[in-house]
């Protein structure tokens, strides 16, 4: 169930970046915040984070150069219990699609997620499941 969990939590978060990005443009021309896939490549590195559910919940992601992620959920329910799950895992950029595989600290295998990264900006990601949910991520500066 936690794995579960997570995948939503993460899914969630790629579609709130995405939906933001589509809300703030007047013109489907525009598309200013869809480098090539170079830049996709470059743009992703570096620490990045998305509020899960009504901003509770957290979700830190980091993508390396060379291709390692991790992923740190910090999970806080109504009587202010915190649970932290940890994935450690790699990435992959397709044209604009993103592939994730992970292995969560309390799992024995790899879980594959990922989506389509709708815009993407120096300071602000938004990616598209195979659901059509969004999911908004922040740059976190250094």
């Amino acid at each position: 169930m936690k794995k579960l969990t997570k995948f939503y939590a993460f899914m969630t978060l790629l579609f709130s970046v995405v939906m933001l990005t589509a809300c703030g443009s007047d013109s489907k021309d525009d598309d200013s915040d869809m480098p090539d896939n170079t830049d996709i490549k470059s743009l992703i590195v570096g620490e990045w984070h998305t509020e899960i559910g009504d901003g509770s919940d957290v979700s830190y992601f980091s993508f390396a150069s060379n291709g390692r992620c991790e992923i740190m959920s910090v999970y806080i329910d109504d009587n202010l219990n915190t649970e932290v799950e940890m994935g450690v895992g790699t990435y992959k950029i397709n044209g604009n699609k993103l592939s994730i595989r992970v292995k969560w600290d309390d799992s024995d295998y790899y879980e594959e997620e990922g989506g389509t990264i709708v815009s993407i900006t120096r300071n602000r990601m938004v990616i598209k499941d195979s659901y059509g949910d969004s999911e908004v991520l922040t740059r976190i500066e250094d």
